[in-house]
C-alpha cells in the first residue's frame, strides 16, 4: 500500500470523525432543545389548567354573587310587601292613630326603598364588572388555547425534524463504521510493515552491538598487551637504573682500587711504565664500559619515552573512539525513542506497540550497559592478574640473573692469571668486578 493512499485514508477518516462529532453535537443540541420545549409545553399546560380553573372559579363566584344579590333583592322585596300588608291591616283598626304614624312610616319606607335601589345599582355594577372580567378571561383562555395549539404544532415539527436527524445519524454511523473498518484494515497493514521495519532495525542494532563488543574486546586485548609491554619496559628501566647505580658504585670502588694499586706499586718498586700502562688499560676499559652502559641506558630511556607516548596516544584515541561510538549509539537510541514518541503522539492507538518497542530498546540499552560493566570488571581482574604475573616474572628474572652473575664471577676469579702474583691481586679483583658488571647487563633482545 502506497503512503499517499494511506495519508488520503487518514484524512478521510479524520474528516468523517469531525462530521460525526458535529452531528453528535447537533443531536445533543436538538435533544436539549427538545427537553426545553417539553418543559415549556408542560409549563403552558399547567398555566392553561390554572387559567381554566381560575375562569371556572370566577364564573362560579360571579354566579354565586348574582344568586346572592337576587336572593337579597327578593328577600328585601318580600320584607317591603310584608311591611305594607301589615300597615294596611293595621290602618283600619287604628284609625286616627294610624294616620299619625303613617307619615313617619312612609318616610322610613322611602328611605328604605332608596337604600334598596342604591344596593341594586351597586349589585348591577358588580355584575357588569364580573361579566367584563369573564369576557377578558375567556379572551385570555382563547389566546392561551391558540398558543397551546401553536406549541403542539411546533412540537410535532420538531419531532419530525428529530426523526429525520436520527435517520441521518444512523446513516452517518453506518458510513463511519464502514470507513473505520476500511481504515482499520489499512492501519493493520501499515502497522505490520512498521513492525517488520522495527524488527529489522532491532536486528541491525543487535549486530552493531555485537560488532562494537567484539571491537571493544579487541581494543581491550591490545590495551592489555600494551600495558604488559609497558610494565616489562618499566621493570627493565628500573633494573637498568639499579645497574647504573651499581656501575657508579663500582666506578668508585675501581677508583679506590686504583689508588690502592698506585700505593702498592710505589711501595713494591714496580716499573713505572707498566704501572701507567696497567692504569691506562683499566681506566680505558672502565670508561668504555661506563660509556657503553650509559649509552644503552639513554637508548632504553628514549625508547621507553617513545613507547610511553605511543601508548598514551593509542589509549586516548581508543577512549575517544569508544566515547564517540557510545555517544553515536546513545544518539541513535534517542532518535529511535523520539521517533517512537512522535509516532505515539500522532497515532494514539499505536501506544501499546510503541511502548513495547521502547521497552525493547531500554532492555537492549540496559543489557549493553551490563555487558560494558562486566567487561570493565573482567579487564580490571585481567590487569590485576597481569600485574601479579609481572611481579612474579620480575622476581624470577632477578633471581636467575643473580645466580648467573654469581657463577660468572666465580669462574672469572678462578681463571684470572693475575691472582698468581701477589703484587697484582687488586688488579685481578678489579677486572673480575668489571666482568661481573658486564655480565649483569641484560641482553639487547630483552629491551
Amino acid at each position: 500500500m502506497e503512503p499517499g493512499t494511506g495519508m488520503q485514508l487518514e484524512a478521510l477518516n479524520q474528516a468523517v470523525q469531525e462530521e460525526l462529532s458535529t452531528l453528535l453535537g447537533r443531536c445533543e443540541q436538538l435533544e436539549k432543545s427538545k427537553c426545553q420545549l417539553q418543559e415549556e409545553v408542560t409549563k403552558h399546560h399547567h398555566h392553561l389548567e390554572t387559567l381554566v380553573l381560575d375562569g371556572s372559579q370566577r364564573e362560579q363566584c360571579t354566579g354565586e354573587v348574582a344568586e346572592g344579590a337576587d336572593q337579597e333583592r327578593s328577600a328585601k322585596l318580600q320584607e317591603v310587601s310584608l311591611v305594607l300588608q301589615a300597615q294596611a291591616a293595621h290602618q283600619a283598626p287604628l284609625g286616627q292613630t294610624g294616620d299619625i304614624h303613617c307619615d313617619s312610616m312612609r318616610i322610613q319606607l322611602e328611605e328604605r326603598i332608596r337604600n334598596l335601589e342604591s344596593e341594586l345599582e351597586r349589585i348591577k355594577t358588580t355584575q357588569e364588572e364580573s361579566a367584563s372580567r369573564k369576557e377578558a378571561t375567556q379572551g385570555g383562555m382563547e389566546m392561551y388555547k391558540e398558543l397551546y395549539l401553536e406549541e403542539v404544532k411546533t412540537r410535532r415539527c420538531l419531532a419530525k425534524k428529530l426523526e429525520r436527524l436520527e435517520k441521518l445519524l444512523r446513516i452517518e454511523r453506518r458510513k463511519l463504521r464502514v470507513n473505520e473498518e476500511k481504515g482499520s484494515q489499512s492501519q493493520l497493514e501499515e502497522m505490520k510493515k512498521r513492525y517488520s521495519e522495527k524488527v529489522k532495525e532491532v536486528d541491525r542494532f543487535q549486530k552493531e552491538v555485537a560488532e562494537l563488543s567484539q571491537q571493544l574486546d579487541r581494543e581491550r586485548e591490545q590495551c592489555t598487551q600494551l600495558e604488559a609491554k609497558n610494565q616489562a619496559l618499566q621493570e627493565e628501566l628500573s633494573a637498568l637504573r639499579g645497574e647504573c647505580e651499581n656501575l657508579a658504585l663500582d666506578k668508585c670502588q675501581l677508583q679506590e682500587e686504583l689508588a690502592k694499586l698506585h700505593h702498592h706499586l710505589e711501595t713494591n718498586v714496580v716499573d713505572r711504565s707498566q704501572l701507567e700502562q696497567c692504569k691506562r688499560e683499566v681506566e680505558e676499559q672502565a670508561d668504555q664500559e661506563i660509556r657503553q652502559k650509559l649509552q644503552e641506558v639513554n637508548e632504553f630511556l628514549q625508547a621507553q619515552a617513545a613507547h610511553q607516548d605511543t601508548l598514551e596516544e593509542i589509549r586516548t584515541s581508543h577512549v575517544e573512539s569508544l566515547k564517540k561510538q557510545l555517544e553515536d549509539r546513545i544518539r541513535d537510541l534517542e532518535r529511535a525513542l523520539g521517533r517512537t514518541k512522535s509516532n505515539q503522539a500522532e497515532r494514539p492507538f499505536q501506544k501499546e506497540s510503541t511502548q513495547a518497542e521502547v521497552d525493547k530498546y531500554k532492555e537492549l540499552y540496559l543489557v549493553e550497559a551490563q555487558r560494558r560493566k562486566s567487561l570493565t570488571k573482567k579487564l580490571e581482574r585481567a590487569t590485576e592478574r597481569l600485574a601479579v604475573a609481572n611481579t612474579k616474572l620480575f622476581l624470577e628474572r632477578h633471581r636467575s640473573r643473580s645466580v648467573v652473575t654469581s657463577s660468572a664471577v666465580s669462574g672469572v676469579l678462578a681463571a684470572s692469571p693475575l691472582l698468581d702474583s701477589p703484587g697484582l691481586g687488586h688488579v685481578g679483583l678489579s677486572l673480575g668486578l668489571s666482568r661481573s658488571l658486564a655480565l649483569r647487563t641484560p641482553p639487547r633482545h630483552l629491551w
